[in-house]
């Protein structure tokens, strides 16, 4: 279908590519409301064009090739000035996207692993709701240039939300845990662990020290406090033609213990893909190494614009416009075991979990508030407070990291380490 639709619109414009996406998702859930599955098939087909010096683009879920043109041409008609730096051809990488198994996976067998996990952690103190959910999926680009590509992927799920009393508050815990393989009972050990080790600390009466204090970051927390470097990394907020970025390539941005990649080509990961939604061949990629800032993501557009090479990292959605987006976000673990990173905390907070920052905040500045926080006492967690808040600017708390953890844990599409930052101040 992708191949009829590039061969119709070749002769009609400059340049043009497409992406076709298909999905097929169940998802089960359990609870005290009781079992229900929901399903879900869709198909986009989106087309973008080149014409006379403006871009244009339409997505339908029909398919249907002349009508996609038609509205395309007349959306480049009114659309921005510029062009696109189009891929050609070229081999495309091995990479582990989609797992049999998985794709095999139905209501009958997501129940099974759902109710598995409601099993282990339903305690008359607490209200249960799990989730269990798969999706298969296809992905084909093309383009008038003569790429043609394509790959399938799979991805599987857990989730709970579990409300809690302690002494006489109460709580609410969301933990969730995805792959492209099968939840198996080393993903449902980890995060029933996870969640009776956020559980198990006493509830403390007071908040956390005004500081400034020793910060140990878990992993899930990591994710959040990295949220804006990753948007500070894509490309048009580093190479910007007035020269105002605050970043440059070649020159110090985080701690030297710190050394950051995208890597689209990591096997059975959520972000894991041999091109990008534009037809831009993947690789792993270094984009701060020892500290250093190397470089930034880019997808066709902005590489055109900036005069660089796009990297890969273009991505497509029905009724948007091309962004930049990353695929897998690895920080390389350290040489901190746990007894380590707890020393490293000395009396200090461990945060286990933080919100991820909301809108643009690509120059550090966050305001985080979580109910994931401890108490740590000479190296030992000695309790959790009920609500801690995080605020100041992320830059400068990831050039103040003194320990960077020995192993490193899969968060969705993010692989990432224990990180103990000294100097935290909380409001």
């Amino acid at each position: 279908m992708i191949g009829h639709l590039i061969d119709s619109v070749r002769q009609r414009v400059a340049f043009a590519d497409a992406l076709v996406t298909a999905d097929e998702t169940i998802t089960v859930s359990l609870g005290h409301s009781g079992e229900e599955v929901a399903q879900s098939v869709t198909r986009q087909t989106h087309l973008r064009v080149e014409d006379e010096g403006r871009i244009g683009s339409s997505t339908r879920a029909d398919g249907q090739a002349e009508g996609l043109i038609e509205s395309a041409i007349l959306s480049a008609r009114h659309g921005s000035e510029g062009r696109l730096l189009a891929p050609a051809p070229s081999p495309t990488p091995e990479t582990f996207t989609a797992v049999p198994a998985t794709a095999a996976l139905g209501v009958r067998e997501l129940l099974g692993v759902a109710r598995q996990l409601n099993d282990r952690l339903i305690r008359s103190e607490r209200t249960v709701d799990v989730w269990a959910e798969r999706s298969v999926g296809r992905v084909d680009v093309a383009n008038t240039h003569g790429v043609m590509t394509g790959y399938d992927a799979t991805v599987a799920g857990l989730g709970v939300h579990l409300s809690f009393r302690a002494g006489d508050s109460t709580g609410d815990l969301r933990l969730h845990a995805a792959a492209n393989s099968v939840p198996d009972e080393p993903m449902l050990a980890e995060l029933v662990g996870e969640v009776e080790q956020r559980l198990s600390p006493p509830l403390l009466d007071r908040d956390p020290p005004a500081g400034p204090v020793n910060v140990w970051l878990s992993p899930r927390a990591v994710a959040a406090v990295l949220v804006p470097v990753c948007q500070a990394l894509i490309g048009r907020n580093i190479w910007v033609s007035d020269g105002r970025s605050p970043f440059h390539a070649g020159e110090p941005l985080l701690s030297s213990r710190l050394t950051l990649h995208d890597d689209a080509l990591a096997p059975a990961r959520p972000g894991s893909r041999p091109v990008d939604d534009e037809g831009v061949v993947c690789r792993r990629q270094t984009l701060i190494r020892d500290g250093v800032l190397l470089g930034a993501l880019a997808d066709l557009a902005t590489a055109a614009r900036l005069g660089i090479p796009p990297t890969g990292h273009g991505r497509r959605a029905a009724g948007a416009p091309a962004w930049t987006g990353w695929s897998n976000l690895v920080l390389d673990a350290g040489d901190a075991a746990e007894p380590e990173l707890a020393r490293a905390t000395g009396d200090g907070v461990l945060i286990r979990d933080l919100p991820h920052p909301v809108g643009r905040c690509d120059d550090g500045q966050v305001v985080l508030a979580t109910s994931w926080a401890y108490q740590v006492s000479g190296g030992e967690i000695t309790g959790r407070y009920e609500r801690a808040v995080l605020k100041g600017n992320v830059f400068e708390w990831l050039n103040r990291v003194v320990a960077v953890g020995a192993n490193a844990g899969w968060v969705g599409a993010r692989c990432l380490p224990d990180l103990v930052v000294e100097g935290v101040e909380f409001p």
